[in-house]
C-alpha cells in the first residue's frame, strides 16, 4: 500500500513548522518522526497540545542523517500484528 505524502509549503514565517507539529496530533497519523536539520525547535513544538512525534537525533553529518532516516524506514517497513476481530 503506498504511503501518503504531505507537502506543507509557504513563505518563511508562515507557520509551516507549527502546522507540521499540529498535524502530528491527528488520530489519522501513525508514528511520526521529526528530523530537525537546523532550527533546533523540535522540543519547543512538542509543547503544542496533542503534538505526538519522536525526534530523530543526529550529529549533523550527511551520513548520520541518512542512517537515521534509513533506520526509520526499516522500522516502518516491519510487519505489524493485525488487530484481532470479533465476529458475532
Amino acid at each position: 500500500m503506498p504511503f501518503p505524502l504531505v507537502l506543507i509549503e509557504g513563505e518563511e514565517g508562515a507557520g509551516k513548522t507549527y502546522s507540521a507539529a499540529q498535524f502530528s496530533s491527528s488520530e489519522l497519523i501513525g508514528q511520526m518522526y521529526w528530523i530537525d536539520l537546523d532550527e533546533g525547535s523540535a522540543d519547543e513544538y512538542a509543547a503544542i497540545p496533542g503534538a505526538n512525534y519522536l525526534i530523530i537525533e543526529h550529529d549533523g553529518t550527511y551520513r548520520d542523517i541518512f542512517e537515521q532516516i534509513q533506520a526509520v524506514y526499516y522500522e516502518a517497513a516491519k510487519p505489524r500484528p493485525s488487530a484481532s476481530r470479533r465476529w458475532s
